[in-house]
């Protein structure tokens, strides 16, 4: 006897059972065919999967097996420091910054809430890249030809350069929301 759902009882999974291979669809087929993807598309993409956690071990593996054995060259413990720092200042500053970004975005309905954050991600990205020769790391006074030019002034123009990108888009963008009547670029607080 099947239930008001159409399924038959032993094609329900057990409670607990959260297996997709283990789910079923209304006419007996697995979840993965159900959702178009088949058992075996499923088993190959875990494959390719653990032969790229391979492939990156064994890098990772040849890499820190040069850095030791060149130690006298390569400076294992700079080097330690230094990706103990990127990491601590990813998890740190950056990650915790685009997070805020975009909880702080959320308000700006789309699709200008795209174009805004898609022009802050490129300007954080620019920033990160030229911090270094702004503040002019590795400038020396004895050779002038070393980081030449006004790094700030020329990443405020880059950035300007975004800013009307992005604004471009986004008047685009209300351009053709208001042909279709929802040109408000920010949702309306709701009153109790």
């Amino acid at each position: 006897m099947n239930r008001p759902d159409g399924t038959s009882p032993d094609a329900r999974t057990e409670p607990g059972d959260s297996s997709l291979a283990a789910m079923t669809g209304p006419d007996g087929a697995s979840a993965g065919a159900v959702h178009g993807r088949d058992d075996a598309s499923r088993a190959g993409s875990g494959r390719w999967r653990w032969a790229g956690y391979g492939a990156g071990g064994a890098l990772v593996v040849v890499g820190l097996a040069g850095l030791a054995a060149d130690a006298h060259h390569t400076d294992p413990l700079g080097w330690a420091l230094w990706f103990g720092g990127l990491v601590a200042a990813h998890d740190g500053v950056l990650a915790p910054l685009v997070a805020a970004v975009a909880v702080l975005t959320g308000a700006v309905r789309e699709p200008y809430r795209f174009w805004v954050r898609a022009a802050l991600a490129v300007a954080g990205v620019l920033g990160l890249l030229a911090l270094p020769m702004v503040l002019g790391i590795g400038r020396r006074a004895d050779n002038p030809s070393l980081l030449p030019l006004d790094y700030g002034r020329n990443l405020l123009l880059v950035l300007a350069a975004v800013a009307v990108a992005a604004a471009a888009a986004m008047a685009a963008a209300r351009l053709r929301a208001r042909r279709t009547g929802r040109a408000r670029p920010f949702r309306r607080r709701r009153t109790h």
